[in-house]
């Protein structure tokens, strides 16, 4: 299931969508490379919901969607012992999918997307237990229709670490800059980039007494993101919010230190603590954040 909330003058907006994927994914593996291409479909129920306005209802509440979905990837780079990220090469993902609902007498939702996530590292030797790295990455997303769902622009790459009874910490997916929040920017055509320089901090290699926590090895990163959104002008005029040509680029800069942990001494991920400072877009001050997860 995946929630949204949006605020429309007064008005907040509960979009709730429930997603049922069939895919079968073929690799294909060697010395330096691979390559994987998934092919499927899937089925989407989505609901709008309005809160605290009992006189305000949707003329289309529901979709029900069906359509195919295509992935290709291939990557190329390495991951050495001690390595503090991915070193000395590419990653390039393309995917693709077309959603159309079936009852448009009403309005019709059907739209397509094409979506890119591509990466570069660059490993060096200097101080430090580990390789120096350089990375960069630039993704991109595109949806057409009459009235496509917009995609958010902003928060942190990543995700929360589910806990079984709450989570802890947040992500962005595909589009994130840090420094802004989720939804800083929105639309049909969007785009976001880094640049990152990461080197090693400390190699812990044990646990802290009883507590269930181990740490692994640590690193500190600076980093400049960026990233905007804009939609049609026919888009524009039927989705509030839409902007038709895209305002002033998000740019920000910021630090972040990551440790490799092990939670519970079976659960292995990644926690990433830092803080972005807005440099150009709607925030001036710096913001904090928390998530689990390779940035990229």
């Amino acid at each position: 299931m995946i929630g949204t909330d949006t605020t429309v003058g007064d008005i907040e907006i509960v979009e709730r969508q429930d997603v049922a994927e069939l895919a079968t994914t073929f690799r294909l593996r060697r010395f330096r490379w691979s390559l994987a291409l998934t092919v499927g479909a899937e089925a989407v129920n989505e609901r709008r919901m309005v809160n605290d306005s009992p006189n305000v209802r949707f003329t289309d509440a529901t979709d029900n969607m069906i359509g195919p979905i295509a992935r290709i990837g291939f990557a190329n780079y390495r991951t050495p012992a001690f390595a503090i990220s991915r070193e000395d090469g590419i990653l390039l993902q393309a995917s693709g999918r077309w959603r159309v609902e079936g009852d448009t007498v009403t309005i019709d939702r059907s739209y397509s997307e094409v979506s890119t996530f591509n990466a570069l590292y660059r490993s060096f030797n200097a101080f430090g237990f580990a390789h120096h790295v350089v990375a960069a990455r630039v993704s991109g997303l595109l949806r057409s229709g009459t009235l496509p769902p917009l995609a958010d622009v902003g928060g942190a790459p990543g995700g929360a670490f589910d806990l079984g009874i709450t989570s802890l910490g947040a992500g962005a997916g595909l589009l994130a800059v840090r420094g802004f929040e989720s939804g800083d920017r929105v639309g049909t055509r969007a785009w976001t980039a880094s640049l990152e320089y990461r080197m090693p901090l400390a190699l812990v290699g044990r646990g802290a007494q009883l507590w269930p926590l181990f740490l692994d090895r640590g690193y500190v990163s600076s980093f400049l993101d960026a990233g905007n959104a804009s939609c049609t002008v026919a888009q524009s005029v039927l989705v509030p919010g839409c902007a038709a040509q895209g305002r002033q680029a998000l740019l920000s800069a910021g630090v972040e230190v990551g440790w490799d942990v092990a939670l519970l001494s079976f659960s292995n991920t990644r926690l990433r603590i830092g803080v972005g400072q807005p440099l150009a877009g709607p925030r001036r001050g710096p913001l904090a954040y928390l998530t689990f997860g390779p940035a990229f």
